[in-house]
């Protein structure tokens, strides 16, 4: 029988993975978890501290983990930007365009790099530069926009 390898589905592949990592006995124990990473080599302390500091980033990054009160205030921080309500549409979608690639070149991805401008109404577009503007600034990008 041949059995050829190369054609399995990603579902194969998956499977495999799981039934291997099945047979991988757990660690029990705090110290049972210390002696197979001691084991494998790994820098125990290390791993807390790089472990702690992830996670503490992630809370930061993540507005879900974030205080309410934090919340307001830089709300109102976005809100205290001006709106370009006497802008067409052309230009609030090139300045749009225009910090959403000044905040690339900091490695800063707004969300809705991805999104159709052509489908948002004008007013959601104007709010969108209002929040743009204000991170640009939170990331020391100067924005001349007028």
């Amino acid at each position: 029988m041949n059995d050829n390898k190369s054609k399995r589905t990603d579902v194969d592949i998956a499977s495999e993975f799981d039934r291997l990592f099945d047979e991988i006995p757990e660690p029990n124990t705090e110290e049972e978890i210390r002696a197979f990473l001691e084991e494998a080599n790994y820098d125990v302390e290390k791993l807390k501290t790089a472990g702690a500091i992830f996670v503490r980033d992630l809370i930061a990054s993540n507005w879900r983990f974030a205080n309410i009160q934090d919340m307001h205030d830089v709300t109102e921080e976005i809100n205290a930007v001006p709106l370009r309500k006497g802008w067409n549409r052309d230009q609030i979608t090139s300045a749009i365009k225009k910090i959403t690639i000044a905040l690339g070149t900091t490695g800063t991805q707004p969300t809705l790099a991805f999104r159709n401008l052509d489908r948002l109404s004008d007013s959601d577009l104007i709010t969108i530069l209002q929040e743009l503007e204000y991170t640009a600034h939170q990331n020391g990008i100067t924005t001349d926009l007028d």
